[in-house]
């Protein structure tokens, strides 16, 4: 009766459980800010990535909204900090890429069954000079419709997208906010799909 009862409980976690995701990136100047969450099990699992270290404070009614509050330490706003910023968000992007090549099947179909319930991203950009700024922001406003264009129907509420030229000083800035969801039970797909590529691997 207890298994048939624990089999049950657990058929029902992967039915109705969710993987809940959150990336937050900002980026002003030579700062760069990276914050990654991963909940399920409503909670009782969490895992928490922050590049540098961070305080993020939840903002708005529904505290959906994320804002910065940075930990500062003795070496705190100085040109070396400032570079192993940098160095650990591309580190960190280039295990990305290469666990995408190694397990392409496996991230596709992840991808296919992500749901995006936010995205928001906004970006300042100024070269210093009006026309190439007006180019730049142009360019800008394309990637960001193309790359945007790539969620389609993965999108459960509109995505809030401003690139905003500054026209008279050099400026970069970036705040890019973004909540999805996967089933567990794509995951457990995922998870045959990361053996079968393992195992060809081998062979």
């Amino acid at each position: 009766m207890l298994i048939a009862l624990g089999v049950a409980g657990l058929m029902l976690l992967l039915v109705f459980g969710r993987l809940s995701l959150k990336l937050a990136y900002e980026r002003e100047g030579a700062d760069d800010r990276l914050f990654f969450e991963a909940t399920a099990f409503w909670g009782l699992y969490r895992y928490r990535l922050q590049v540098p270290a961070v305080a993020v404070e939840r903002t708005g009614e529904s505290g959906a909204g994320l804002r910065w509050r940075e930990i500062r330490g003795a070496r705190a706003g100085g040109q070396e900090e400032r570079f192993a910023r940098l160095t650990a968000v591309y580190r960190l992007l280039c295990r990305c890429w290469r666990f995408f090549v190694r397990h392409r099947r496996a991230v596709l179909y992840l991808w296919d069954c992500l749901r995006v319930t936010r995205l928001e991203w906004r970006t300042v950009i100024g070269t210093g000079d009006p026309a190439t700024t007006g180019v730049a922001a142009g360019v800008l406003w394309g990637a960001k419709g193309c790359l945007v264009g790539r969620f389609g129907r993965r999108l459960k509420s509109p995505a809030a997208i401003l690139v905003a030229p500054a026209y008279l000083t050099p400026a970069l800035k970036i705040s890019f906010n973004m909540a999805a969801y996967l089933e567990l039970r794509h995951l457990i797909g995922a998870a045959f799909l990361l053996l079968r590529s393992q195992g060809h691997q081998d062979t």
